[in-house]
């Protein structure tokens, strides 16, 4: 199925790269494109808003576009497709803006569709089904870039920087991070294989891991000779309730030093990262600069 998804995207890609920003104007943010404009407490900010008749205009002025040719492959694969019963319009169209985004040609700027963005939202929320943990594209590999602690791809002895290049038998050459995800993710208590290539290992192994409920303590707290250690998984929506009360725990330990770790954190809401270091620096200090381009 996955495969699927991939060739009609690189289809739609190669026809519709431009066209198919009308689409993406239309319904993008409803469909889960304006996830990354959301802050820790669910607020939209800088969602630009745009009309039919300004649609046209831009179509207007782009040379060389003829807004006709999504409407063509559109018919075209209805109507020539040898298995155009099966065609599903709603892959077809979020094909379509995933094959625009990716047009872009930066790793940071995805499309989620409306089933990974809740699942991406759920994630931020601190709880998902799965195997818990961090992927990534590194070098055109799907790579772990960190199991989460105590779940089943930690216990599975998964490490920062495996290869995964197949899930249940499907390659991963060209898997999207997302499409990657909703494969690994499934129901409690079913497993799912990844073919894994470690840096020291002398060829690819199977892991076969059950999925199971991930619970993401973004903070945990532990006192060691008197030094405080602080390690903040992610910056997820409960991670400044979780840090006040570390915080509180610290105070009362008063120990000699303190260490913040933030190793393989993969990141999360960036008014949460900014909060949490108004907790270490001096008032009216700057944390956080934002430059926009008018190009």
């Amino acid at each position: 199925m996955e495969n699927k998804k991939i060739k009609e995207k690189n289809w739609l890609r190669r026809v519709v790269e431009v066209y198919a920003l009308f689409f993406l104007l239309f319904i993008g943010f409803v469909a889960g494109l304006a996830v990354s404009n959301l802050d820790s407490a669910g607020n939209r900010s800088n969602v630009i808003e745009i009309t039919a008749g300004e649609i046209q205009d831009i179509f207007s002025n782009i040379e060389g576009v003829d807004p006709e040719v999504f409407n063509q492959a559109w018919e075209v694969v209805h109507k020539y497709y040898f298995k155009r019963n099966q065609v599903a319009e709603k892959e077809l169209f979020y094909g379509a803006v995933r094959g625009m985004i990716s047009a872009i040609g930066d790793p940071y700027t995805i499309f989620l569709d409306p089933e990974i963005s809740a699942d991406f939202a759920q994630e931020l929320d601190g709880t998902f089904f799965g195997i818990g943990a961090e992927i990534g594209r590194k070098n055109g590999y799907l790579v772990i870039i960190a199991p989460l602690p105590d779940t089943p791809a930690s216990r599975a002895g998964l490490q920062p920087n495996d290869k995964i290049l197949a899930i249940d038998d499907f390659d991963t050459s060209q898997f999207s991070v997302d499409g990657a995800v909703s494969l690994i993710r499934g129901e409690k208590g079913e497993e799912v294989v990844l073919t894994i290539l470690s840096e020291n290992d002398g060829g690819p192994r199977e892991v076969t891991i059950i999925r199971d409920k991930i619970d993401i303590p973004s903070v945990v707290y532990e006192l060691e000779d008197d030094i405080a250690i602080i390690r903040v998984t992610h910056f997820n929506s409960d991670t400044g309730n979780r840090f006040t009360k570390v915080a509180q725990k610290v105070l009362r330990d008063n120990p000699q030093g303190i260490i913040l770790d933030l190793r393989n954190n993969p990141g999360g809401f960036l008014d949460v990262a900014v909060d949490l270091a108004g907790s270490w620096i001096e008032p009216n200090q700057v944390v956080l600069r934002e430059i926009f381009s008018d190009q």
